[in-house]
Order: C-alpha cells, then sequence, then structure tokens
C-alpha cells in the first residue's frame, strides 16, 4: 500500500521530479570550483562543524552550542550542525561545508512546489519551480557555503503544512514547529518566523479561532523559541552585536554611514524623520527593476557580472501574476500582497551594502511564485497543451538567458578568498580570521 502510494506520487509529480533533478545537478556541479575561493563564513562553520564532529564542542570549548561565538559574531546553529554530516563523509574540504547549502536550497525548492500545488494548482507550482530553479538570487545563494539560504527552507515547509492544516488541522502545530526552528537560521527569519505565520492565521482565524490545534501550536511555538529568548536576555551584549553593528537604528554608525558632516555630534533626539527617510530610501532601493533585473547586489558574492537577482526573461511572467493577483482578491491575493509589501523590511533596517539582497532572500520565493502565476495565466490563454508550454518556458524561454548566466556563474568569486582545498589543520588561520575582517590570499 505505501509503496503503492510512492510509485502513484512520483508518476503524478514526474514533471516537477525532472525539473527538480535539473535545479540539483546544476547546484552541484563544479560545487567545489564555483564559486571561486573559500570565503570567510565558509571556513569558520566548517572548522565548527569539524570540531563538533571530532570533539562535542566548538573552537571555543562549549559543548554543542546553542549559538557559535565563532569569529565573535554567534552564529545561528542549525547550518552548522548540518555541516556535520557532511564532513564526516567527505572530510574537511569545501564540497562538505557546500552540499549542506545545497541540501536547504533543494528542500525549499520541494516545499515551494508542493504548497504551491496546494494553494492553486499544479500547473502554477510546475512553472513556479521552473523559475526558482533558475532565479540568479536563489541559485547564487544555493552554492555559497553559508547559512542565507537555510531560513526559505523552513518557511517554506512552515506555509506548506500550514495549509496542509486547513483540511487536517493535527498538523497545525508541526507547522508551528516548523516555523519555529527557522529562528535558529538567519538573522531576518526572527521577522519572517512570527509575520509569515501570524499573517497565515489572521486569514484563516475563523477555521483555526477558539480550536485546541490553536493553542496546541502556539505553545509549541513559544516553547521551541524559549532557548532563543533566554540565550537574547542572558547575552544581549554579545547576541545583538551583528545587527547592532549594521541596524539603522545605531546612533553611533548611522550619521558616518550617510555622510553626516559632524557624525561625532549627531543625536537620535531630533532625527526621527532621518531613520524614516533611510529606511525607505533603503526600501525603494529593494523594489528598484533596475536592481531586480540588471545589476543585482553590488557585493561580489552575491552577483554576477551582468545580471540581477531575477532573469529577466521572468519580467513578463511577473508582470502577469501581478494581474492575477489584482484581479482575483481572495486570501491567496492578500497573502501574496502583503508578503510583497514585508518581505525587504529587515535589509531595509540595516545600512551595510544596500540593497544586501542575501537579507531578503524570502523574495526568491515570492517572486517565483508570483511569475509562476504569470506563467499559468499565459497558459491558460493559449492553445499550447501543457507539456509543450513546459518545454517552451523551461528550455526556449529561459534557457538561451539561463544558460548565459550559468556560463557567467563561473565567474563567482569571493574577495581575497581561503584558496585553499581544505580547511583540515588551519586552526591558526582559523584564529587570524577571528582577528580579521577577510581571509588574506595564500
Amino acid at each position: 500500500m505505501i509503496l503503492k502510494k510512492v510509485l502513484d506520487w512520483f508518476s503524478e509529480n514526474s514533471v516537477f521530479l525532472i525539473i527538480f533533478s535539473l535545479a540539483f545537478a546544476l547546484r552541484v556541479y563544479s560545487i567545489d570550483t564555483v564559486p571561486g575561493g573559500f570565503y570567510t563564513d565558509e571556513v569558520i562553520s566548517g572548522y565548527e562543524a569539524s570540531s563538533i564532529l571530532q570533539t562535542g564542542r566548538d573552537s571555543n570549548g562549549v559543548f554543542m552550542p546553542l549559538y557559535f561565538k565563532a569569529s565573535g559574531d554567534y552564529r545561528e546553529q542549525i547550518h552548522i550542525y548540518s555541516i556535520v554530516p557532511f564532513v564526516a563523509l567527505f572530510g574537511n574540504t569545501i564540497l562538505s561545508v557546500r552540499l549542506a547549502t545545497v541540501l536547504f536550497a533543494m528542500i525549499s525548492i520541494l516545499f515551494t512546489y508542493l504548497f504551491i500545488k496546494n494553494m492553486f494548482s499544479k500547473n502554477a507550482a510546475i512553472f513556479t519551480a521552473i523559475i526558482l530553479s533558475f532565479m540568479p538570487w536563489h541559485f547564487i545563494q544555493g552554492r555559497f557555503g553559508v547559512h542565507i539560504i537555510v531560513g526559505i527552507a523552513f518557511l517554506s515547509a512552515g506555509i506548506y503544512f500550514f495549509l496542509r492544516s486547513l483540511k487536517d488541522k493535527k498538523l497545525f502545530p508541526l507547522s508551528m514547529a516548523i516555523f519555529s526552528l527557522s529562528f535558529y537560521t538567519y538573522g531576518t527569519f526572527r521577522f519572517f518566523s512570527f509575520i509569515i505565520p501570524l499573517s497565515l492565521i489572521f486569514l484563516h482565524r475563523k477555521k483555526f479561532l477558539g480550536s485546541p490545534e490553536l493553542k496546541k501550536g502556539i505553545i509549541i511555538f513559544l516553547l521551541l523559541i524559549l532557548p532563543f529568548v533566554f540565550y537574547y536576555i542572558f547575552n544581549a551584549e554579545n547576541a545583538f552585536k551583528r545587527s547592532g553593528d549594521t541596524i539603522i537604528f545605531n546612533p553611533e554608525l548611522l550619521p558616518y554611514e550617510i555622510g553626516y558632516a559632524d557624525y561625532k555630534t549627531f543625536s537620535v533626539v531630533g532625527n526621527s524623520s532621518l531613520y524614516a527617510s533611510v529606511f525607505m530610501k533603503n526600501y525603494l532601493t529593494y523594489l528598484s527593476p533596475f536592481r531586480l533585473f540588471f545589476s543585482g547586489d553590488e557585493n561580489l558574492r552575491h552577483m554576477v557580472k551582468g545580471f540581477g537577482e531575477i532573469l529577466l526573461s521572468s519580467l513578463p511572467l511577473i508582470l502577469a501574476g501581478l494581474f492575477v493577483i489584482s484581479r482575483n482578491f481572495n486570501w491567496t491575493s492578500k497573502f501574496l500582497i502583503f508578503w510583497l509589501l514585508i518581505f525587504s523590511i529587515p535589509g531595509s533596517l540595516t545600512f551595510d551594502g544596500i540593497p544586501h539582497y542575501p537579507r531578503a532572500i524570502n523574495g526568491a520565493i515570492l517572486f517565483s511564485i508570483i511569475a509562476g502565476l504569470g506563467a499559468e495565466y499565459f497558459f491558460n490563454k493559449s492553445k499550447i497543451n501543457f507539456a509543450d508550454q513546459t518545454y517552451k518556458l523551461a528550455f526556449h524561454k529561459y534557457s538561451p538567458e539561463s544558460v548565459n548566466f550559468l556560463a557567467n556563474s563561473k565567474s563567482l568569486r569571493v574577495p581575497n578568498p581561503l584558496t585553499a582545498k581544505s580547511f583540515s589543520g588551519f586552526s591558526t588561520l582559523f584564529w587570524f580570521a577571528k582577528l580579521a575582517a577577510k581571509w588574506k590570499t595564500i
């Protein structure tokens, strides 16, 4: 019986499985050499994972830490712990560090497909999967051995199980548990872990209000984030160090960053309008069509020269998708519009390299969904059958630009990288990385 269900699922989702396999192949091909070099964050995460594997303690001697002090920035742990089995299998190599990232990238594609299939239709889900698989925004972050993409894996899985809970309320606590785990992935997801499930519950409040599953889900959510809360209460100075160094509300750094004439005399009092204007400028920058479709992020680690975060061929699909959303103002449209309004808020509250698109990585899923709805709209308007339409989208419309992008992605490099192939025996270099801002080329 179980085997039959599995075979039926594979048969029903065969088109997606082909896309999924292609997406996986694109993300693992030459992953140890592209991006070129070995970035500081990658080697530190790998070193910590190796230390956990060998001793059960981090580089500072803390047993199974909730947060890794690492180079002083107190890193979220899910990504580092996920590297451990790969280090056990492949040793202290670049491959080990980056395969963990690929895993979460693929999980995000899988659950995005599943929740769009549940929320809209199978066709929309397949088109969304195609677009997300080729999207530079997702592709680049899915190859670097850093924790940025981990959050959207939990976010997409949380949304999927929430949608399943609309038919089976017993799954609601599971969805809340998954949402809570994204607290331990990447800083910006502390915002989305709250706001996304809260918005979904609000849109379906009539179904859940007063139900025991709602109470169980909230209790589970709160219990799972308690370690995070306690850690931040008792380690506030260390825990908020990274966010404090980049947030726009820092009165010591913001005036300097914006070129305030006499930043040493800058006062927060009377400058609330300045903070608001900086936030709005950042917010609009993230939404810039030029940035999204042409230039992307200026950081060399986050972009391929000549390409934006989203392939230009997606633009007409996104416009069509926005038309579909605005035309059908049901709960799904309200949810996507709300998501569109908030996807860049955490990134807009910082001033470090704006636009810093990795801080808005959830937007990769959002824009893929909107484009997927646009592709489905064109499909419904055309007389081409679904198989031909899918082939046309994946291999005619996306292939020329995506092949060009993939060819150029070989130029991806990290500035001043560690060029060694492994991090075994690099304890002295690791400690150097804790003192320096970046690796020196060896």
